[in-house]
């Protein structure tokens, strides 16, 4: 199986990344049309996407729902210009993670090996780990990925719901931004800080009644998050 397809029509920035991937016996292929890469993509032949926003043909969202709708894997994308808004859109569509272009060879190589390590731990969860979690009105199935609050079902992001999930399973227990970022995308928080702001901002607005005032996803200030275990129906 070639381990990554890398959707890209500047072929010098995508033969670095694969020049720098195979360095690291990570195979990878390389596609410049948008069409004929999101035909192999959904063939079900790769581990891991990296996908460049800009590429003309299709658009982002429109993409990343296709593959969501028939696979589970990483995808990494690559955007444009580092801006908050440009990374909350990539994040809130559905990529694992994003990289501003020019991209370093060696940083790309980081990430894509820490996300098949992510998804790899993921994948090798047990009948126990995947269990379905109550509390506080809220429901989660580890093995369906699928969340009810209040009784209503809720569509979250596979990062939300990862680390919906990984608080959920250690509740009251805080965790720095750093831990959770170590935890959820499986790498260190380099650059990762503001990616779980966004993400505990995005499930208070799901989650919670008043997501100005949350009891469930809460903060300890100087320290970082946690899931409310208390019963705030006391």
């Amino acid at each position: 199986m070639t381990d990554v397809l890398i959707i890209e029509n500047r072929i010098d920035t995508a033969e670095l990344i694969r020049d720098y991937l195979e360095m690291h016996d990570i195979s990878a292929e390389i596609e410049e049309n948008a069409d004929a890469g999101l035909s192999k993509a959904l063939s079900g032949d790769y581990s891991l996407l990296i996908y460049d926003r800009e590429i003309a043909g299709i658009e982002m969202g429109a993409f990343l729902s296709k593959v969501r709708d028939r696979l589970d894997l990483p995808v990494l994308l690559l955007i444009p210009e580092d801006a908050d808004a440009e990374q909350i859109r990539a994040l809130d569509a559905g990529a694992d993670d994003v990289m501003v272009k020019p991209v370093k060879g060696g940083v790309v190589t980081a990430r894509v090996r820490a996300l098949l390590r992510f998804y790899n731990r993921v994948r090798g969860v047990d009948a126990a780990d995947a269990a379905v979690l109550e509390c506080n009105g809220i429901r989660i199935d580890g093995t369906k990925r699928r969340v009810r609050v209040r009784g209503k079902e809720k569509k979250l992001t596979r990062k939300e719901f990862d680390l919906l999930y990984f608080l959920m399973r250690h509740p009251d227990e805080v965790y720095t931004k750093e831990d959770l970022y170590r935890n959820i995308w499986g790498m260190d928080a380099a650059g990762g800080i503001a990616t779980i702001i966004v993400h505990i901002k995005k499930l208070r607005e799901k989650i919670e009644e008043k997501p100005s005032h949350p009891v469930l996803l809460m903060t300890e200030w100087g320290t970082g998050y946690y899931f409310s275990g208390e019963n705030d129906s006391k």
